[in-house]
């Protein structure tokens, strides 16, 4: 993999296959420019966003994720507050960890129905998010996927009921909405998990309840005025102390330690005070 940062901030990784993983201790060489970067771009030939790739960007608004992604990894835009949404393309099978954790800014989502896993706390803490469309193929709502979005007031379920995990839904208050005459949706399904949800049914003939606005904000412009370019692979595992790391490691101080206070991503947001009326 190689990456590419413009001087009009739109980061581009390109190459063939998976981006490497990193972590609160090695994080990835493009975020010692972490405040010039505003777009997130991926060439249409990597398949996963690696672990950790793109943490407390808080500057970055758009992401451009390519047909053929299959999975965007844990904590991959954790506290990232300046997006405000986002579209899966209909690739991605998995939605990891705390993936979208603590995007305060975000209001928009759209799942696609290839989506089949949105893993533990994936959207926990998102307080601008609205409303989400669950496609029928998600089998699995980890704990705590959507725990603190507390502007949530819309819920709808495409298809049979997934498993969800404890407080999914935690501090929400919100409407669910279910298929009629669906039996796989019982009252064992039908809890609060941790909020207070009420569960409504339609009919499937008239399925336009809800409706999620994207915005396309594309930027063709990330092939010119070229900057910064690397090699993600070599930047990461060389194991030499070069000048790219060096500068990592004296500019994100800060990020692993604000990491290190989120071992359950969404627990860094503390109880509010009193709660959004609805």
């Amino acid at each position: 993999m190689t990456w590419k940062l413009t001087n009009d901030g739109v980061l581009t990784i390109s190459g063939t296959g998976a981006m490497n993983d990193y972590s609160e201790s090695d994080m990835p060489p493009w975020l010692i420019y972490y405040q010039g970067v505003f777009t997130v771009a991926f060439e249409d030939s990597v398949t996963s966003i690696g672990d950790f790739a793109f943490t407390y960007i808080k500057k970055l608004t758009s992401i451009i994720i390519p047909d053929g992604l299959i999975l965007i990894g844990n904590f991959t835009f954790y506290g990232c507050n300046g997006i405000s949404s986002i579209t899966i393309p209909d690739s991605v099978i998995a939605i990891g960890y705390v993936a979208f954790a603590n995007c305060t800014g975000l209001r928009s989502v759209a799942i696609s129905n290839s989506v089949t896993l949105i893993d533990g706390a994936a959207f926990g803490g998102c307080s601008s998010l609205t409303s989400i469309t669950i496609p029928d193929n998600v089998t699995l709502i980890w704990n705590e996927a959507f725990k603190y979005c507390t502007s949530l007031n819309t819920i709808t379920f495409e298809g049979d009921a997934p498993s969800i995990g404890y407080d999914a839904f935690y501090d929400v208050t919100a409407t669910a909405y279910y298929p009629e005459g669906n039996t796989t949706w019982t009252e064992d399904v039908m809890q609060d998990y941790g909020g207070t949800i009420t569960w409504v049914p339609y009919a499937t003939s008239v399925f336009d309840i809800i409706s999620i606005e994207t915005t396309d904000s594309t930027d063709n412009s990330a092939d010119t005025n070229s900057e910064i370019e690397s090699d993600a692979d070599n930047d990461n595992d060389d194991g030499n102390d070069d000048t790219t790391k060096s500068g990592c490691g004296s500019s994100l101080t800060a990020i692993p330690a604000m990491l290190a206070t989120a071992a359950c991503c969404v627990c860094v947001k503390r109880k509010r005070n009193g709660r959004r009326e609805k």
